[in-house]
């Protein structure tokens, strides 16, 4: 087909770079990303409760696109939005679609390393980028046991924030149900064990809970001074404990 623009009621996949054509793109992976991206549209869609229509395709010469016709233009070019943030990371994946999020990234991924991809609905384009999208995690490798307090909890993918004394605040990933019980125990003291690692300058990266305990209320003065003992504190005065 000739070199064309998107009409406004069309919804486009476009991939861009040195020498692309219809007779030159890989054509497995091209079709991989349009099926996840296109897919990835509708699950947005039912997930808002909305009804959108892509009927028929085209082949676009425009180095090469992959277009379907539209209905609603304002409603489509709306969730096209979000999935062009959730691909390039800018925007956390909604529950229940993780898995159509990573296919639509590891698409995206296979292109060559020189491609470019966007989305275009009517005049409105956006770039599906991966420069936001999380760092791959560092290995685990240290073991942190240690008094914090939680002031956050939950997310898709569930974290919880926590404060301590011994550390700057740090963040640890954690089960849904980690996350539920700790939810009760904001800004209370807990006892945790975690797998953590560490930046160059020694800050909690990254983690994962492995368990934690409820610190109960108690005498303040008499927790203090059971430490106190505990390493040693009697040697370094001559009062007996009570």
């Amino acid at each position: 087909m000739g070199r064309r623009q998107a009409t406004r009621r069309q919804f486009l996949l476009e991939v861009d770079g040195p020498n692309v054509s219809p007779e030159t793109v890989d054509a497995s992976r091209l079709l991989e990303l349009a099926a996840a991206t296109f897919a990835l549209l509708h699950a947005n869609a039912r997930g808002a409760g909305l009804a959108i229509s892509l009927r028929g395709i085209e082949v676009h010469d425009k180095c090469v696109a992959i277009a379907s016709n539209i209905e609603r233009t304002g409603v489509i070019r709306d969730i096209a939005k979000k999935v062009a943030a959730q691909i390039d990371g800018t925007e956390d994946a909604p529950p229940g679609l993780q898995t159509q999020v990573e296919r639509a990234r590891a698409a995206r991924r296979a292109l060559d390393g020189e491609l470019r991809a966007s989305l275009h609905v009517g005049t409105w384009k956006r770039e599906l980028g991966l420069e936001h999208e999380s760092p791959p995690t560092q290995p685990l490798d240290s073991i942190l046991s240690i008094r914090a307090v939680p002031i956050r909890a939950g997310g898709v993918q569930p974290v919880v924030r926590f404060r301590s004394s011994l550390e700057d605040e740090f963040t640890l990933r954690v089960t849904r149900e980690q996350a539920r019980a700790i939810g009760g125990l904001l800004y209370q003291q807990v006892d945790l064990e975690a797998r953590v690692a560490r930046g160059p300058e020694g800050a909690i990266v990254d983690g994962k809970l492995e368990h934690f305990d409820r610190v109960e209320a108690g005498d303040a003065e008499a927790a203090w001074r059971d430490w106190y003992y505990s390493v040693g504190g009697r040697e370094w005065d001559q009062h007996p404990r009570d």
